[in-house]
């Protein structure tokens, strides 16, 4: 038996608030906790300066170890209210002293040593607590020196019997209000819902359901039901209505039947009707007009339509029919085939038609449709398809940044079937950052509004293929509207080679630019730098006791040359002069480093083993070792992948081996800063030659690059180890060793987080006259 609106009423009233009552008290308990932290962090202030007012003397009482006069002290400090028990402990956390209630004991067998693991002395104080009890630690300390630990345990009784308390209270409140609520809410209900509705339904029981009117005065009645009543009188005055709307219907269908007749006959298109079940057939004067024929000057039967259609076109099209007249099926039938006219051409055709009559069994009675005549249509598609498949461009169309199609050509140019960039937001086929630093999806937004502006718009971008390259193509957008939708054409054209080029002439131009600079700046150095080095020389061979020079002037004077040399000693005033000297080594490093750069030296260029250059390189680089960063050559793999049939390669010998000394060096080090690696720093080198070229690729698993240090890598100067590890020079000169004085070329490719491969391309034969175009 279903339940009375009052009872389901006092059942909903009641479970709201019991939900109500629950995450009250779950709120109460969430304040009741976040008190008692509250409070517990305010005790453990206290502690913390009552603490603190001894700490200078308990600091230096464990300093000079008055072991007595700090048991006194934490005596004291236990005779506070609630403090349980003090406990001293060394800074090693062995029990020195403990404390109960005023009485103060030496030792601490029984205490356990402090975990001091857990913790840190740099914090002000630690604690822990379990609602009755509050564990306090705090370091003792003295010039920033953790001398002893000092752990106080304090009673929360009080505060835990002021939290029950206060719970309790909140939930006697609560449940009053609740009570109180319940009953209010109850009582309006009764009044504005359960009573109008009871008076609704006996009126409704009062109906005379002949006049269909209400026997009840609305103006007796509660707002609420007159308003149900006069809705239901506004009901059934429409339905009356409806009787003359019908009348007025069927007039009306009468006259569309005759403007229907008139529009088969002014329309382009031509009407066709056929009967399954009597095999009538129906061809409206269009239908022959569109084939060159007189109006019914063939039969109107199915076998007219079948001869007149293609051959090659007729089993699909029938079969398309077949399917929109299966039983209990509605699809409507669709199809593009062509149809012979009376001159002996083929005009395409397209077809619509669908079920307009089934009988009781399901089976299709009637088809109707429509012919359109497309043959103009098809023969532009046809011309369109074949320049969007034969474009050597890449052609994408794209619906709200969707690709929808695209030709042959952009799958070559990513590297992937056609289908698998169908379905592909554009962004997808690019990386998350573009050169200039913005997110690709954020410049992408930017392109499109200046598309919507434009109409037309062209730009470059960096793409990304399928296999992980990256390319630079000149794109070219234009918004076209394609069956009533806003659609946009791409065009690609791979200008990598181009933008290559670019590069180097760029980074050409900079290295003779800078290299002026680096050689007046190398020459303006060298002069005090010599004087410092040769100075520093000789400070340490007039202060040796060894020369007998030194000891006659130290006769002379007077002075002990032994005592000179522990006073040095003593003062490190030995190390400092070490420093200078090191500095002015390392500075005329860096000037020899650039007079390398600028200087365009004679060099013999012979026929050299490539191999044997690179295995020398590697033993130079096995010796590089630093204890500071934790980095050892000999801890990384070197693969090597040397083409067997290696031809000479006509080069300066001693400076390709210094570039792949630079380059595999660097990658150690890259490797070396890489903290969270997992695998083993591996570098694989692979020598091979092709067209006359020889290729040195040298591939590391380290950090990788962003593209922004990609661009700067070959400058002068720039560099991203840490001050004093690096001049940012190696690169700037084995790029202009390998471009400018043996005619090749220097590039890198790298990732963030998958490693980085720089390419050496040297001709095999060298060409004098390119320093000569450089």
């Amino acid at each position: 038996m279903a339940k009375s609106i009052t009872n389901r009423l006092h059942n909903d009233v009641f479970t709201t608030f019991m939900v109500i009552a629950l995450l009250f008290i779950a709120l109460g308990i969430f304040m009741q906790v976040q008190w008692m932290d509250d409070h517990i962090e305010a005790e453990c202030r206290h502690l913390d300066a009552l603490v603190a007012r001894e700490q200078n003397m308990l600091a230096n009482e464990l300093f000079e170890g008055r072991t007595p006069a700090l048991t006194l002290r934490i005596g004291e400090i236990s005779m506070v209210q609630d403090i349980r028990q003090v406990v001293l402990y060394t800074a090693a956390g062995t029990p020195l002293a403990h404390a109960e209630g005023g009485t103060a004991t030496m030792g601490g067998d029984t205490i356990a040593p402090l975990a001091l693991q857990h913790m840190d002395a740099g914090a002000p104080f630690s604690f822990t607590h379990d609602f009755d009890t509050l564990q306090f630690w705090r370091p003792i300390t003295a010039i920033g020196e953790t001398l002893g630990w000092i752990q106080i345990t304090y009673e929360l009784s009080r505060l835990k019997k002021q939290a029950v308390g206060f719970f309790a209270f909140f939930f006697c409140l609560l449940l009053i209000t609740l009570v109180c609520m319940q009953m209010l809410l109850i009582s309006r209900l009764r009044q504005s819902v359960v009573n109008p509705l009871e008076e609704l339904d006996t009126a409704m029981r009062e109906m005379d359901a002949g006049s269909l009117s209400l026997s009840f005065p609305a103006d007796k009645a509660s707002r609420e039901i007159a308003m149900l009543a006069n809705s239901f009188q506004d009901l059934i005055a429409r339905l009356k209505e409806s009787y003359l709307t019908l009348d007025k219907a069927n007039a009306a269908l009468a006259r569309s039947e005759q403007r229907l007749s008139r529009v088969f006959a002014a329309t382009s298109d031509a009407i066709w009707e056929w009967s399954f079940k009597t095999g009538e057939t129906y061809f409206s004067p269009r239908y022959y007009e569109m084939l060159g024929y007189k109006d019914q000057e063939l039969p109107m039967s199915y076998e007219t339509f079948k001869s007149l259609c293609h051959p090659q076109d007729f089993p699909e099209t029938e079969a398309r029919m077949a399917e929109s007249v299966r039983i209990n099926d509605a699809l409507s039938y669709n199809a593009e085939f062509r149809m012979r006219a009376k001159d002996g051409s083929w005009r395409w055709i397209h077809s619509r038609g669908r079920v307009v009559e089934r009988d009781a069994s399901g089976y299709a009675i009637k088809i109707c449709g429509t012919h359109t005549d497309i043959t103009e249509r098809r023969y532009n598609e046809e011309k369109h398809r074949v320049l969007f498949e034969a474009s050597p461009e890449a052609i994408f169309i794209l619906k709200d940044e969707i690709i929808t199609d695209c030709n042959p050509r952009a799958a070559e140019f990513f590297r992937c079937p056609r289908k698998a960039l169908i379905g592909l937001c554009h962004t997808e086929l690019s990386p998350l950052h573009q050169p200039d630093g913005k997110r690709t999806e954020d410049r992408a937004a930017e392109l499109f509004l200046q598309l919507q502006t434009n109409g037309s718009l062209t730009f470059e971008w960096l793409h990304r293929r399928f296999d992980g390259t990256l390319f630079y193509a000149e794109v070219s957008l234009a918004a076209m509207d394609l069956r009533n939708e806003t659609h946009v054409v791409t065009f690609l054209r791979d200008i990598s080679e181009r933008k290559q080029v670019q590069d180097i002439m760029i980074q050409n131009e900079k290295m003779i630019s800078v290299g002026g600079l680096a050689a007046g700046m190398a020459h303006e150095i060298n002069n005090p730098l010599g004087g410092i080095l040769q100075g520093i020389q000789n400070i340490r061979r007039r202060l040796s006791p060894d020369l007998p020079a030194n000891i006659e002037a130290a006769g002379t004077t007077g002075c002990d040359l032994a005592a000179m040399g522990k006073y040095i000693q003593l003062r490190k005033i030995d190390q400092l002069m070490e420093g200078i000297r090191e500095s002015g080594q390392r500075a005329a490093e860096i000037v020899a480093s650039l007079l390398t750069f600028s200087r365009k030296s004679e060099r013999v260029y012979a026929l050299s083993n490539m191999p044997e250059l690179i295995d020398r390189a590697i033993g130079l680089t096995e010796s590089d070792y630093d204890m500071r960063r934790s980095y050892d050559f000999k801890n990384i793999e070197i693969v090597r992948d040397y083409q067997p049939d290696m031809p000479g390669v006509e080069c300066s010998a001693t400076e390709v081996v210094q570039v792949i000394f630079n380059i595999v060096r660097n990658a150690a080090q890259a490797i070396a800063r890489l903290e969270d690696r997992k695998a083993k720093g591996t570098i694989s080198i692979a020598l091979h030659h092709d067209n006359g070229q020889c290729f040195i690729d040298i591939q590391d698993n380290g950090p990788g690059m962003d593209d922004e240090t990609k661009r700067r890598v070959f400058d002068p100067f720039f560099t991203t180890k840490e001050p004093g590890e690096g001049t940012g020079l190696g690169l700037a000169v084995s790029f202009q060793i390998i471009s400018v004085y043996h005619g090749g070329e220097l590039s890198v490719a790298s990732t963030p987080g998958q490693g980085t491969v720089f390419r050496i391309r040297l001709p095999l034969h060298h060409n004098p006259y390119s320093q000569l175009r450089a």
